[in-house]
């Protein structure tokens, strides 16, 4: 059991509050898809979603077979928690490169296709 004072509480439960209320506003479905890192942020997301009486799927990305210890971590968590996970592994195959052009205007390189963007 975790022991808080009065203000870390308020403070907690104040969090909690304005996550499911921001839940219920986005969230009309009876499912909630949740992008799970294994950390702090999204982990707190699905348990205000869980609270409300949402079903969760969880969703993770890894490149290629190199599960991170983030990865591992959430998928560990959807586990713990009966939670469905979809592990996404992205080919490492598919380079992305963040550069500017002449004029300084943002360009990604995905894979062999340049794309600008202003």
């Amino acid at each position: 059991m975790i022991v808080m004072d009065n203000k870390v509480a308020w403070r907690v439960s104040l969090i909690d509050k304005l996550l499911e209320g921001e839940i219920s506003k986005s969230s009309l479905s009876s499912e909630c898809a949740v992008l799970l890192s294994g950390g702090v942020d999204s982990i707190s997301v699905a348990f205000a979603a869980q609270r409300l009486g949402k079903t969760i799927h969880a969703y993770s990305f890894c490149l290629d077979k190199n599960e991170s210890y983030d990865y591992k971590k959430a998928k560990e968590i959807a586990e713990i928690f009966g939670w469905k996970f979809t592990g996404v592994k992205v080919p490492i195959s598919i380079s992305i490169c963040v550069s500017k052009d002449k004029r300084n205007r943002g360009i990604v390189r995905l894979g062999r296709r340049w794309v600008l963007w202003n």
